[in-house]
């Protein structure tokens, strides 16, 4: 017969199985099952353990439409057999992981990670491309980043990009490329791939190693369109842009209004309210630099014609200069 394969008993209450001359596994006094080893596990889980001196596994194989699952209970019926689990349908290929006997997370066939949902959706503008983290829930969801560390940093959000085709790519990216955008969704009764606002960041220049100019863009849905529109932008030298016709506004009632249309710029405040400018000295010129009007705290207020002085005002008057007539 097979002389190097055998059932042993080497202590008490402990039985072996051996192939090939070696112990292949053991059940020891306290019911532990070892595998390739004669050390157990942790001591919180040391039932199984399965050891090997190089790469060490096990495999679950079910049928093609079924599914392979790891089961964490604490009862011997109902859903309490089933708490917590984990398991893979082979007829989605995806993977479960549940908690408080219900699924809570899914890795998707396409590797979208879903949270909350089993299935995956798209939402906002980029309809064609669903995330690859995805969040849902019926109640308050929220996410939360703390640090606790003795510096002066804090948590981060990052958002990158290259040209490169694979993982790991740092091919240069060019003058216009996104690197980023934070987009905002509402169901419209239909689905919820309508934006109603935007922040984008782009490449604003030409980037190089360590240089890397950017713009931010601020978008809004206005009221009975389908798609946002440039709000405000920030450029890469600092300059905050309003489109024409878009409007600095002040106060509730929208009691101050600074804007551009077509070739007028414009202050603006309602009837009802007054405009001041205030400062020690106050001067309009034009973009040549001739005066209009100057005026100076405890001093003249000064009319100007072609950057001359014609009337300002005095302790005891006015002083007109050049002819004319009141």
């Amino acid at each position: 017969g097979d002389t190097n394969t055998a059932i042993r008993f080497p202590a008490a209450d402990t039985f072996t199985v051996e192939t090939g001359g070696s112990e292949a596994l053991r059940v020891d006094s306290s019911g532990r099952l070892l595998i390739g080893t004669t050390t157990e596990g942790h001591a919180d889980a040391a039932n199984l353990t399965i050891a090997d001196a190089s790469d060490c596994g096990i495999t679950i194989r079910s049928g093609t439409s079924d599914f392979g699952s790891i089961y964490f209970s604490d009862a011997t019926s109902g859903n309490a057999e089933h708490a917590g689990f984990i398991d893979y349908s082979h007829s989605s290929n995806a993977l479960r992981i549940g908690t408080n006997e219900s699924t809570r997370l899914t890795i998707d066939s396409s590797g979208r990670l879903l949270i909350g949902t089993s299935t995956s959706r798209s939402i906002g503008a980029g309809s064609g491309y669903p995330g690859k983290l995805q969040v849902e829930s019926s109640g308050f969801t929220n996410t939360t980043f703390t640090q606790n560390t003795n510096d002066i940093y804090g948590p981060e959000v990052n958002l990158g990009k290259s040209r490169g085709t694979s993982s790991g790519g740092t091919t240069v990216v060019q003058s216009g490329d996104q690197l980023g955008i934070i987009q905002f969704a509402g169901a419209d009764g239909t689905d919820l791939e309508t934006n109603a606002a935007a922040i984008e960041c782009k490449v604003d220049g030409t980037p190089g190693s360590n240089d890397m100019p950017g713009r931010l863009v601020f978008f809004t849905t206005a009221d009975g369109a389908a798609s946002p529109t440039e709000r405000l932008r920030i450029t890469s030298a600092g300059i905050v842009r309003v489109p024409d016709d878009g409007k600095f506004s002040c106060g509730a009632g929208d009691d101050l209004n600074i804007y551009h249309s077509s070739n007028v710029n414009i202050i603006d405040t309602p009837t009802s309210r007054s405009l001041q400018i205030k400062g020690n000295g106050i001067t309009l010129r034009t973009q040549g630099n001739e005066n209009y009007i100057a005026c100076t705290e405890n001093g003249s207020v000064d009319l100007y014609h072609d950057n001359s002085v014609r009337l300002a005002t005095t302790a005891d008057g006015v002083d007109i200069s050049g002819t004319g007539s009141l």
